[in-house]
């Protein structure tokens, strides 16, 4: 007569269960514009030479996309790349890629604005540069809300970037009331990115963003003929 034998898996209750630590996601911050600053003042701008610094912007695109392995299809087909929300979060390199595109093309804009008084029809293909600036601007900002890691000085800063390019925008649109707006609004949220600002420098920067607004503005509002628009909106600005 055959005997079965049953096996039991007992588990071992005294040995030491180790909990891993829960891994934190490092705050994602982007210095926008102590980035576009540097970049501007050291590639050309500081003597409004803008070709040179669009050609700096599409080398630096080049260094950017080759570092990340971002392809473009191969030699039969030309395939966009999509930036996610995911890539982003696996590297925040990805968030430089929009924000210079959007130099490059604000860069070529004001390069033609100087070429327009010669040749009016570069006048038209300025203001498609500049839609794709403000296109780009807002694909950043987009990307930066989606992150839960994002900082909010990060937010801000790019919120008052597209209220820039989107100001630009429409200067060069002859929408004055449009455009004293969206400069209203980036001058009040530079205001306040400058009330927690330590640094010496960074409070400079911060200061001479705010009067290259602020001449735009008064312009905006000189040509609009409204001189209590300011006063109606909820942003204040500095006349």
């Amino acid at each position: 007569m055959s005997q079965t034998t049953s096996f039991e898996t007992v588990s071992d209750t005294s040995a030491p269960t180790t909990s891993q630590p829960t891994k934190v996601a490092p705050t994602l911050k982007l210095d926008i514009l102590r980035i576009i600053r540097l970049c501007q003042q050291q590639h050309g701008l500081r003597h409004g030479d803008y070709q040179r610094y669009r050609s700096f912007c599409s080398r630096r695109l080049r260094r950017i996309r080759k570092s990340l392995e971002l392809t473009y299809g191969n030699q039969k087909k030309f395939q966009k790349p999509i930036i996610t929300d995911e890539l982003v979060a696996k590297d925040s390199r990805y968030l430089l890629l929009p924000l210079i595109c959007s130099e490059r093309a604000w860069a070529y804009a004001m390069q033609l604005k100087s070429e327009a008084n010669t040749e009016p029809r570069k006048k038209f293909h300025l203001l498609n540069r500049l839609r794709k600036a403000v296109k780009h601007a807002e694909q950043l900002e987009t990307l930066c809300n989606q992150q839960k890691t994002c900082d909010a000085r990060t937010k801000l800063e790019v919120q008052a970037y597209t209220a820039v390019m989107n100001g630009h925008l429409k200067f060069e649109m002859q929408s004055w009331a449009d455009a004293l707006q969206f400069y209203i609004r980036a001058q009040a949220i530079y205001d306040n990115l400058k009330t927690g600002v330590r640094s010496e420098d960074d409070k400079q920067m911060i200061d001479q963003r705010i009067d290259e607004i602020t001449t735009n503005a008064r312009f905006c509002q000189y040509k609009s003929g409204d001189k209590k628009s300011c006063q109606n909106n909820s942003y204040k600005i500095k006349i």
